[in-house]
């Protein structure tokens, strides 16, 4: 089941050029202290969850799930898997819109009594319905090219989208 650099590494530990390496009596790769995983995608994938969706862990960031697994294991471009799997987190996302929404529009320009929208997805969501619970904000709904809302609705989507640029942005440095 090793990939091809597991089993590059397997070869230059048997000509003693792997000075890192190491493997035990049952066959397991190591590399320092910790397990070399194979590249296949479910062992991959259930350590990635594991570490990420747990009761325990809290959905960590992806430095620190980085840290924490790197403690125990070790594959090519695991730093790489980590914020992929993290980024596309739907409970992380979530997080950073509510931070986003907070940081840039509540700390502004103060908690909104009533919001008004043209039933865009943003604000269909679980996610909107319990924060203006949390907010105390009241979101309404606006009736399909209702000409006192336009304007309003266009004007936050426009900051919505600013918003989810900036973490784009944010996320990508």
């Amino acid at each position: 089941n090793d990939d091809e650099k597991l089993q590059e590494i397997r070869e230059l530990l048997k000509l003693g050029k792997a000075p890192h390496f190491r493997e035990d009596e049952q066959g397991t790769l190591w590399y320092k202290n910790r397990i070399c995983v194979p590249n296949v995608d479910s062992i991959r994938k259930l350590i990635l969850s594991t570490a990420h969706d747990t009761t325990y862990s809290i959905h960590p960031s992806s430095t620190k799930m980085y840290y924490d697994l790197k403690e125990r294991f070790w594959w090519y471009g695991m730093k790489r898997a980590v914020a992929e799997y993290v980024a596309i987190c739907d409970t992380y996302q979530r997080a950073k819109l509510a931070e986003l929404y907070i940081s840039r529009n509540v700390c502004l320009h103060g908690v909104p009594k009533r919001i008004i929208s043209d039933r865009g997805s943003q604000f269909t969501s679980r996610f909107w319905d319990q924060l203006h619970d949390s907010l105390d904000t009241k979101l309404r709904f606006s009736i399909d090219y209702h000409p006192q809302t336009d304007r309003q609705t266009e004007r936050t989507n426009q900051m919505l989208e600013d918003m989810l640029r900036a973490c784009a942005i944010q996320y990508a440095k």
